[in-house]
């Protein structure tokens, strides 16, 4: 079995006052209060959050059985009375048929385990672990479970390269999947926990992105959006043979040790064996604010014993914020910005600032010919940052305009008075581009001054604005809801349908199924069509958009489209490359690991292309004048 790598980076933690009912009811009141559709609880939202309830508790359909699905479905304006009244009847019955079951599965996992160590029921013999829904029977709960059990099994068996298992390999593995089911359990077993559940369960049935923080979520919640943390700088993972550190941060306590590899498995912290404790409490034991120390006793790959001190430190990952490669291109450069998130931590660093000083630092080294903005990657970030980084590349104002509830509508606008760059720009994107990755190359697209390289179908699709209290260190509770749509200059929103690339570049994600689409309960699409309401002093501007004349790029675009299509035909790598993402996982996988032996691969084949594109741009403006 492949170890379940969560990848969290190990810092200090951050604590966020419990919720009750009580405080439940005030935070999800101020959510109705700004979100975008909903203005109250109702109907809809009673039986959105009690499926997402069920799903969140149940994900592998153990504990409840159709009938109680049905009892709790019951009445829903019943839900809606109780709401009101400050009174969560329902939902606390939900708590109580899941303790009720919790309690039983165990017993009935406890009796499997044994049967399975013991041979009494054999690997081979059971159907594989797909439930169609919730069992209607004891007999059918056993039976989820027993095939949960043995699809695990067998998983790490293959994994392995064996047929069998011995007691102890069982045991060993059967106990790392009981304690993961049990921190499962336990966080909602607490009547401490089971408030926040609710609130959250309630706050993610407005829309796909509207949630609830706990504390265990806030740390990297923050540590993205500010790109630092506190802590020792290691990224780790979990799996059957105990928590392993899968990363280290460039130029942190662990890193500078010389002692710590990726690869590593830990064993003690502080003297506390961790190889048998839940991955939850592995992450807390490591947590370390500035100043503080940890001992760390590790086995290396090949079962060498080390020991290290580590001093927890405030971590900025400098590096990591925009990566920087440069290609030589005539007598000049053609510039390569890695960028994964629109940051700003508050003091002094920030996305927008930082990209103009990255130019103005290229352009005076030697001439500046061509920039690839890399965001196949970006998930967005603060939007006030990506505003700004559109103001860099127009010689305009940079407008994004928010439309929120009862058509409310307001405008972000940025001006910069030195434009950092007019040359040819790609910017490279991917499925998983979204949010303010997405305004930042629509609204260049609009403008005419960059070429979108990218997936067929487009980029994630998200084109919603959330008001957040995450960042506020005077919030006590943390919080994210929905409060409207943007849209770019063009007055369109890439909501579901995503920002459109000019000509397509396949990505690794080419072919998955990723996108607001995808989401549940995700907003519809729909462009700005009311013009005669926008505010006086962006009406002009965007009268100037809708009437100005096509760019040079613009113009350039089939060219450069034609262009494009005929290197990926007739190049052999990307060609393979393609025929591998339609391939099945298994299929795929082996065809990676021939490209790699086949040295192909080794480029980036979608940043080559885009640098192909930015020469393209070049040589046809060089014919222009």
């Amino acid at each position: 079995m492949r170890s379940v790598i969560c990848s969290l980076v190990v810092g200090a933690s951050i604590f966020a006052k419990p919720l009750d009912f009580s405080d439940m009811k005030k935070i999800n009141q101020k959510m109705f209060a700004y979100h975008v559709i909903f203005d109250s609880y109702n109907e809809e939202i009673a039986q959105r959050s009690v499926n997402k309830i069920f799903s969140t508790l149940d994900p592998i359909c153990f504990y409840f059985t159709q009938f109680d699905k049905e009892k709790a479905a019951a009445d829903y304006p019943k839900m809606v009375k109780e709401y009101g009244d400050g009174s969560f009847q329902t939902y606390l019955s939900i708590r109580e048929t899941f303790v009720f079951s919790v309690k039983k599965c165990r017993r009935l996992r406890a009796g499997i385990r044994y049967d399975i160590v013991n041979n009494i029921i054999d690997m081979n013999s059971v159907r594989i672990f797909a439930p169609e829904g919730a069992p209607t029977s004891t007999e059918e709960q056993k039976q989820n479970i027993t095939a949960y059990m043995i699809s695990n099994l067998r998983a790490y068996a293959q994994n392995k390269g064996v047929a069998t298992l011995n007691a102890k390999e069982k045991m060993k593995v059967l106990d790392y999947y009981e304690r993961r089911l049990k921190a499962h359990e336990d966080k909602y077993l607490s009547e401490q926990g089971y408030p926040l559940l609710v609130s959250k369960m309630i706050a993610s049935s407005l829309d796909a992105h509207s949630m609830i923080y706990g504390q265990d979520e806030i740390q990297s919640i923050n540590s993205h959006l500010k790109n630092r943390f506190e802590g020792v700088g290691i990224f780790i993972g979990d799996g059957i043979d105990g928590p392993v550190i899968t990363k280290c941060v460039k130029g942190g306590p662990a890193d500078r040790s010389n002692v710590v590899t990726p690869g590593d498995r830990i064993q003690f912290v502080n003297g506390v064996d961790v190889r048998e404790i839940s991955f939850q409490q592995v992450m807390k034991m490591l947590s370390v604010q500035n100043g503080e120390t940890i001992l760390l006793h590790l086995e290396t790959k090949k079962g060498n014993k080390k020991m290290v001190k580590l001093t927890g430190e405030r971590i900025t990952m400098q590096k990591e914020k925009i990566a920087i490669e440069t290609e030589q291109f005539l007598d000049g450069q053609i510039a390569k910005l890695r960028i994964d998130t629109f940051y700003n931590d508050f003091e002094g660093s920030a996305f927008a600032s930082d990209l103009k000083q990255v130019i103005r630092d290229l352009k005076a080294q030697k001439p500046l010919y061509g920039l690839v903005i890399d965001m196949r990657k970006n998930l967005g970030g603060f939007f006030k940052e990506a505003v700004k980084g559109i103001a860099l590349f127009s010689t305009n104002e940079s407008v994004v305009v928010a439309k929120f509830r009862n058509e409310q509508v307001r405008y972000s606008k940025e001006y910069d008075p030195h434009m950092s760059f007019c040359g040819p720009i790609v910017i490279l994107t991917s499925k998983y581009s979204a949010s303010a990755a997405e305004i930042l190359a629509q609204s260049l697209q609009d403008v005419g001054v960059a070429i979108i390289a990218g997936d067929q179908g487009g980029t994630y699709g998200k084109g919603s604005i959330q008001f957040q209290t995450i960042t506020d260190p005077k919030s006590v509770h943390k919080y994210k809801v929905t409060v409207g749509k943007y849209y770019t200059i063009s007055g369109t929103s890439p909501q579901l349908k995503g920002v459109t690339a000019d000509i397509i570049v396949p990505s690794e994600f080419a072919k998955m199924k990723v996108g607001e689409k995808y989401q549940i309960h995700a907003l519809p699409s729909g462009d700005l069509h009311a013009r005669h309401s926008q505010h006086p002093e962006v009406r002009e501007v965007f009268a100037f958009h809708n009437s100005r004349q096509k760019t040079a790029f613009e113009v350039m675009r089939p060219r450069l489209k034609k262009n494009s299509e005929q290197r990926i035909a007739n190049n052999k790598n990307y060609q393979a490359f393609i025929k591998g993402l339609n391939c099945t996982s298994q299929v795929r996988s082996k065809s990676m690991e021939e490209r790699r032996k086949a040295q192909f691969g080794v480029n980036d084949l979608q940043m080559t292309e885009a640098v192909y594109i930015i020469k393209d741009m070049h040589s046809i403006l060089q014919t222009y004048k």
